[in-house]
């Protein structure tokens, strides 16, 4: 009886050490990250122990409450590591014997629908289920957000228009220590076209993206781009954001705050005007134009705005912001359309400025543009009110701007306006109608010479005409394509009986389809 008592209680310890056990995950980097429908997520599984050969280590992801009663999804690992991400092998991880931090990439499905609540447990294909749940730094808790498709790329070098471009880019450091000098920054590729992932964009001009709470980039803070949730990156990334932005003429204020590394340049990145491109924390980062420019920073028109960012892990957070100290709140000048021969005036809105003015034209769509001089066509060229005596056909499509002081430059452009001149032969406004009198009410088709036909008098050529003549029964009798000819009042040949027809007359006039109908008295 001891035997067995023995042998039963060294079956249990057997059953007992070599029962299956798989760990809580943990994300890498160890906070809770914000994953978009269809991206990806690294685990870190401290320990994997006893589970049948060739079993696979799965994720289980909850439903978006965080509870695994339904709504359920069993995520299998795209690929995994054994050296804690140094390389990978793509494919689920079958076990072959325990492991400790074992690395496995998930992919979470496009259709998984957006929450804040979603968590894991770790499982093996054969039916284990760990007890404990994912854990972050957190509450432990993944973000889903909805699955965005990928715009078109763009180059590299795009700026975008009234709106920021972030091209990304991975980069590894050469040195385990803090960038916290230039000559440690230096060392760095930050941009190498090689590692370039894609394009990002931000569409206000301030800026404030906290990677951190946003799963890294592209994060759900973007507006888009073509960087897809699979190319998501958590650390060590670069980020140099590009925006082409108009500017009214004034004194702004710039500040940049970021961590890490921060500049800014408003010369399309030739030179930098705040450079703080170190590592360093958030909080300590913050850099103003104020310092060199108490007065504030002149801009006006477009400006190239370049930023560089670069992230390494822990915190990320990138902040810039424009303040305007004064600027010209100019009223636009609007475009005229007027007759050959008509005057016409462009008037520049100063809001109450005395300052002096320079009206210039442009007559090659805008790509050059000369001063004007007071004469017999234009006057007022040094006024807010530019004159132009007679509109002439050869001022038809002709550019005006001006050239205003401004507190900030003496050669500052306005927005631009156009003028267009009609003449009496494209538009019924400018001089004689073209179509006179649609039609006679009457005609006597009797051979005399006189009032002989019936057709459309005219001032110019008709192009598309068509003319149709019914009788009271709604009968066809004639139908022709020359104004000029008309109707004889005869019908296959054969004089048409004295009587009131029905006449309907369609022409093209200055490019849309005229329709004119009455009736005409046939007498001989």
């Amino acid at each position: 009886m001891l035997k067995l008592t023995f042998t039963f209680i060294l079956s249990l310890v057997h059953v007992v050490l070599s029962a299956q056990y798989i760990s809580r995950s943990e994300p890498v980097p160890f906070d809770c990250p914000t994953v978009c429908a269809g991206g990806k997520l690294v685990l870190k599984v401290p320990q994997v122990e006893n589970l049948s050969a060739g079993a696979l280590v799965q994720a289980w992801l909850s439903n978006p409450q965080g509870s695994f009663n339904s709504g359920t999804t069993t995520l299998t690992p795209v690929r995994y590591s054994l050296n804690q991400g140094s390389s990978w092998i793509n494919g689920p991880y079958s076990f072959s014997g325990s492991q400790n931090n074992l690395f496995l990439e998930v992919e979470f499905p496009q259709s998984l629908p957006s929450g804040n609540g979603y968590t894991i447990r770790m499982r093996s294909s054969t039916g284990y289920t760990a007890n404990d749940v994912f854990q972050c730094s957190g509450n432990n808790r993944i973000t889903i957000t909805p699955f965005q498709q990928a715009d078109p790329a763009v180059a590299q070098d795009a700026f975008g228009i009234d709106r920021w471009y972030g091209h990304a880019y991975s980069w590894t450091p050469t040195v385990s220590s803090i960038l916290s000098t230039p000559n440690l920054v230096n060392q760095q590729n930050f941009f190498n076209p090689s590692n370039y992932k894609g394009h990002l964009v931000y569409n206000p001009l301030n800026l404030d993206v906290n990677f951190a709470s946003t799963g890294g980039i592209p994060g759900s803070a973007s507006e888009g781009g073509s960087l897809g949730c699979d190319n998501a990156m958590r650390t060590n990334f670069s980020l140099r954001l590009k925006r082409r932005q108009f500017f009214s003429p004034g004194r702004y204020v710039l500040t940049i705050q970021g961590d890490d590394g921060i500049r800014l340049s408003i010369d399309g990145g030739q030179t930098w005007l705040l450079d703080s491109f170190i590592e360093q924390t958030y909080t300590s980062s913050f850099k103003t134009t104020n310092t060199a420019f108490p007065n504030g920073v002149c801009l006006a028109g477009n400006v190239d705005l370049v930023i560089e960012y670069f992230q390494r892990p822990a915190d990320a957070r990138l902040t810039f912001r424009v303040l305007s100290l004064s600027q010209l709140n100019l009223e636009p000048i609007e475009s005229q359309t007027v007759c050959e021969g008509d005057p016409v005036s462009f008037v520049f809105s100063q809001g109450g400025s005395l300052s002096p003015v320079q009206w210039q034209m442009s007559t090659d769509g805008g790509l050059t543009f000369n001063n004007l001089s007071n004469d017999a066509v234009f006057s007022g060229v040094n006024s807010d009110t530019l004159k132009i005596m007679m509109a002439s056909s050869a001022l038809h499509q002709a550019i005006f701007r001006t050239l205003f002081t401004s507190e900030c430059s003496n050669q500052t452009p306005s927005d631009t306006a156009a003028l267009k001149v009609k003449t009496s032969a494209t538009s019924p406004e400018c001089g004689a109608v073209c179509l006179l009198n649609p039609t006679p009410n009457a005609f006597s088709p009797n051979g005399d010479g006189k009032n002989d036909l019936f057709y459309p008098v005219a001032t110019c050529k008709l192009e598309g005409f068509s003319l149709k003549v019914f009788d009271r029964w709604g009968q066809l009798f004639y139908s022709g394509d020359d104004a000029e000819s008309g109707w004889d009042g005869k019908t296959a040949g054969k004089a048409a009986p004295d009587g009131t027809y029905f006449y309907l007359l369609e022409y093209i006039w200055n490019g849309e389809q005229v329709k004119k109908n009455g009736y005409v008295q046939l007498l001989r």
